[in-house]
């Protein structure tokens, strides 16, 4: 165990994606106390898939920047290690423009949708029994 404790410390750490730098900041904002409501959370506010974001926690936990429960840790947080802090001071005035990037794309889908929403018909099947009833 020391050992891998070790090459973890010792391993380079590679170059982040985007989103992966966009859920340091967001980790980093320490609002979110679990892994969980943190998926959650990238999934409404930015519109990622729910396993998109658990592959890049688990990504992130394996470079040793994050740390968070597994199954067998109920009631551990969520948090930036040391070399998580430290990989998001080195970001510095960048992490604005990373969030404002992401915040902007995701009104574009948004916005794309609504547009699409106000193409479709205006009535909703509601199932009533065992037939539909359109509103």
């Amino acid at each position: 165990m020391a050992q891998t404790i070790a090459s973890i410390a010792d391993a380079k750490i590679p170059r982040f994606t985007e989103r992966e730098q966009l859920m340091l900041i967001e980790i980093g904002k320490d609002v979110i106390d679990t892994a969980s409501s943190f998926v959650n959370y990238m999934s409404e506010e930015y519109g990622f898939s729910k396993s998109s974001v658990w592959y890049v926690l688990n990504k992130l936990k394996s470079y040793g920047v994050v740390d968070f429960a597994s199954k067998e840790e109920i009631g551990k947080g969520m948090s930036l290690t040391s070399r998580g802090l430290e990989q998001l001071r080195r970001m510095g005035p960048q992490r604005n423009t990373i969030l404002d990037r992401f915040s902007d794309r995701f009104l574009c889908r948004q916005q794309e949708h609504q547009m699409v929403d106000r193409q479709a018909p205006a009535y909703m099947p509601q199932y009533e029994g065992a037939k539909y009833i359109m509103l």
